[in-house]
């Protein structure tokens, strides 16, 4: 059996963990909200005559960030008016 303290150890040395934790740079950000917006244009090319509407749990599992993260990219998007909140909490609306 492992030691509870041994397995807590190894949790806070994986990577996935060291990475959420952390803050990301501007460029980092700026080169996430590039995605978000061109994962935008692959769902309008999909279905033109919708618009885009995305949770903030969707597109932290897809590009596998943080919900923070997520929410600081879709804050810098809605700064460049290229997403909006919606009334629904965790939902946008994304403009390709």
């Amino acid at each position: 059996m492992i030691p509870v303290r041994e397995t807590f150890t190894r949790l806070l040395k994986h990577p996935v963990w060291r990475r959420s934790r952390r803050d990301l740079k501007s460029d980092e950000i700026e080169y996430l909200a590039q995605s978000v917006v061109d994962y935008a244009r692959m769902r309008l090319d999909l279905n033109p005559d919708e618009m885009v509407v995305v949770e903030v749990d969707e597109l932290a599992f897809r590009f596998r960030e943080d919900r923070r993260v997520i929410g600081k990219v879709l804050c810098v998007l809605e700064g460049q008016r290229r997403a909006e909140k919606t009334k629904l909490n965790g939902l946008w609306r994304l403009m390709g």
